[in-house]
């Protein structure tokens, strides 16, 4: 682990990893002491870090990053529970909140159409009945 990162915490590993040669010419994949030029010894060691338990607690690259690819599904699927639970429960706070307060959305809706069709009809009433008075008056 680099400095300034936590052990324990292996998505901390990689924070303060930096690029540092960029041209490839410039890897030294083959081992020289035995005046090899291509035989690629350094690269297949490399390739070997993968598997090998150089890790704390001794694990490889590969199980290291099993662990962490599976903590995070554990934690996602655990946030997903968590979150459905939580809204079912607020569903159940809302009815209950509604079914204390009395008031039903639908119901009150209705019962604005219904008192709106009252009104209409009883302002019709008026209507007629101030025509009728003024009928009245003219006879």
């Amino acid at each position: 682990f680099f400095e300034g990162t936590d052990p324990s915490d292996p998505s901390q590993a990689a924070r303060n990893i930096r690029v540092a040669i960029s041209d490839p010419a410039k890897i030294a994949a083959a081992d020289n002491n035995d005046g090899g030029v291509t035989n690629n010894i350094n690269a297949l060691k490399l390739a070997g870090l993968q598997t090998e338990n150089t890790l704390q607690g001794g694990a490889s690259y590969q199980s290291a990053y099993a662990r962490l690819v599976s903590q995070v599904g554990n934690k996602t699927r655990e946030l997903e529970v968590t979150s459905k639970a939580q809204e079912s429960m607020l569903n159940q706070t809302d009815q209950a909140l509604q079914s204390l307060s009395g008031v039903n959305l639908e119901e009150e809706a209705a019962n604005l159409l219904r008192y709106q069709q009252m009104f209409q009809a009883s302002s019709k009433v008026i209507e007629i009945g101030n025509s009728l008075f003024d009928s009245l008056l003219r006879i």
